[in-house]
């Protein structure tokens, strides 16, 4: 076979490998779906070129090369690897790579779970504006874990994110203003925040409007908007949608 039929091949093999649908990610990749997303069109050729930046130190190439182990967008996927390139470039105030630190440490990936270590690279990350960070420090105080508990700064962190258009932090605030959680119980906001991340595909916050709209707490609809809600949650594999769609077909 010709040396450019081979090439031509191998582009081929890569891309589609580089190509693969979020829906096929782990449970550990899965906090990082909003970069692995980012990486779907990265060729061969990228590729190449953010390993050669990386060499000479580059942050941006460091942070990119770390996100594509964790993906596994043209590289085996490799924990290890992936937290060592986000360490050199949030060594260098690369918000993006302090969230991936953020992330490995909370979540205990590729390292020993530690959410003191999470929430300071969290910081690090929020202080420059990174909305996943804000969202992670959001839920830190939320469930005080690595910090005192405090739905006051929870709800702070989630506003910044979610003035960003970060999902999860949308459905924090849905959650905090249906149930009060540091704020006055307001179901309007609530519902306002839950459609922001609904329409996103959020699932929790598509089971939030389910529960909404079967209970008609302010939004003056009927059970089948409940149910097409817990539906769209349901089919995500949310299985609190799945049990409140049962209990919803009772009304």
């Amino acid at each position: 076979m010709k040396p450019i039929i081979i090439f031509i091949m191998t582009t081929i093999a890569t891309s589609v490998a580089l190509t693969t649908s979020v829906s096929a990610m782990t449970n550990q990749q899965m906090p990082y779906k909003s970069y692995c997303a980012k990486m779907v069109n990265y060729t061969m050729y990228t590729l190449a070129r953010m390993k050669s930046a990386a060499k000479t130190d580059k942050a941006s190439a460091e942070e990119k090369l770390g996100y594509a182990y964790v993906c596994g967008r043209g590289v085996q996927q490799d924990w290890a690897k992936a937290n060592y390139w986000f360490t050199k470039a949030a060594e260098q105030g690369n918000a993006d790579a302090e969230n991936g630190l953020g992330i490995a440490y909370s979540h205990g990936v590729g390292v020993q779970q530690d959410w003191g270590k999470a929430n300071y690279w969290f910081t690090k990350a929020a202080e420059q504006g990174n909305a996943d960070a804000e969202n992670g420090l959001g839920i830190a105080y939320s469930h005080g874990v690595g910090v005192q508990q405090d739905w006051g700064k929870a709800n702070y962190w989630f506003t910044k994110a979610a003035e960003q258009g970060n999902a999860d932090a949308e459905n924090g605030l849905g959650i905090a203003y249906s149930h009060g959680l540091g704020v006055q119980q307001d179901w309007a906001k609530a519902n306002y925040w839950f459609t922001k991340a609904a329409e996103q595909g959020d699932a929790d916050a598509e089971n939030g409007l389910g529960i909404a709209n079967s209970h008609c707490r302010r939004v003056h609809q009927e059970c089948a908007t409940a149910n097409y809600w817990f539906t769209k949650a349901a089919e995500q594999g949310d299985a609190d949608a799945e049990n409140d769609w049962g209990i919803a077909h009772s009304c």
